[in-house]
């Protein structure tokens, strides 16, 4: 018995210290949230969906940030990252509250101020951030524990994939699929095929989401109430301004339809600074429609930058 008694203990060792040489193999190939949830605390934030994950790179503010601290993207997406308690509380907890003279812009969408009027659950009990507690830990047991699907085998396996998509990237117009990476400063970098005819299917099924979605959603106070508050909260250590991201003009009819008093209700919030830039939905190149394409990113970010300094004079 005693001999069965120290195997187990030696093959659960051996599990664990398995595990545990996985997680330390963690990157942005893991999942497009993890490496969030592995940085030290920041001063400097992006908070928004998958809009503003995507479509704001925080290396583009770098040199207009106070003290030239850097800009960090803790943007996640619409179900894991909706205005609430759950989104403030990990934001309070990202944040390193030393600063007192910081840089913060939230991205702000119609979707994000509506509910699920077909669905009653408790606000947020889905999110990848519900009843997190470490935000700042490299490499974090806990999120891989809570939040990542697979077996942890799968963490070596993802990171040779990123070596031979990354290898072969240049060639992704063959390919009808799409990979991601998210780098070290919270930006989730989106690999497609930006074929033309590629991009009108993707289109075409989010504009088909989109419409299948909003007839269960309303307007929800408890969300426009958070977003205030987190404004509030953000406005003690800096200065915050909101972003409206371009889209593609079909969804932003679709957008208008469904909460055409947006914009009024984000200009009543006090002391907001609101850059909107969805009369440029033309202009840019968007990988399905609502995320915009990288090389777009790059314009619009630089764009909101040179926004923000304006602003200030």
């Amino acid at each position: 018995m005693r001999k069965f008694i120290l195997n187990i203990s030696i093959f659960c060792l051996i599990i664990i210290g398995l595990h545990l040489l996985f997680a330390f193999f963690a990157d942005g190939s893991t999942d497009t949230s993890y490496l969030r949830f592995t940085s030290e605390k920041q001063s400097c934030l992006i908070i928004g969906d998958s809009r503003s994950s995507q479509g704001i790179i925080p290396d583009a503010f770098d040199s207009i940030t106070p003290n030239n601290e850097k800009m960090y993207n803790f943007s996640f997406t619409i179900n894991n990252s909706p205005f609430g308690e759950v989104y403030l509380n990990a934001i309070k907890n990202k944040l390193d509250i030393s600063s007192k003279n910081s840089l913060f812009i939230i991205s702000v969408t119609p979707w994000a101020l509506l509910e699920d009027t077909s669905v009653r659950l408790e606000h947020d009990k889905n999110s990848i951030l519900f009843e997190m507690n470490s935000f700042n830990s490299k490499p974090n047991i806990e999120y891989l524990y809570k939040n990542y699907k697979y077996g942890w085998g799968r963490i070596i396996l993802d990171r040779i994939s990123k070596y031979i998509l990354e290898k072969y990237s240049t060639k992704m117009s063959n390919i009808n699929g799409s990979w991601s990476f998210l780098h070290t400063n919270g930006w989730l970098e989106v690999f497609t095929n930006m074929n033309e005819k590629h991009v009108e299917i993707n289109t075409n099924k989010k504009i088909q989401s989109y419409i299948n979605t909003m007839s269960n959603k309303s307007f929800s106070e408890y969300r426009y109430n958070y977003l205030k508050e987190t404004i509030n909260y953000l406005n003690n250590f800096g200065e915050v301004y909101i972003v409206r991201l371009p889209v593609y003009y079909s969804l932003l009819e679709i957008e208008n339809d469904i909460n055409p008093n947006f914009d009024d209700l984000i200009n009543k919030i006090n002391n907001v600074k609101y850059i909107n830039l969805k009369d440029e939905s033309k202009l840019y190149k968007y990988t399905d429609g609502n995320h915009l394409y990288k090389k777009s990113a790059i314009i619009v970010s630089k764009k909101i930058a040179d926004k923000i300094l304006e602003l200030r004079k």
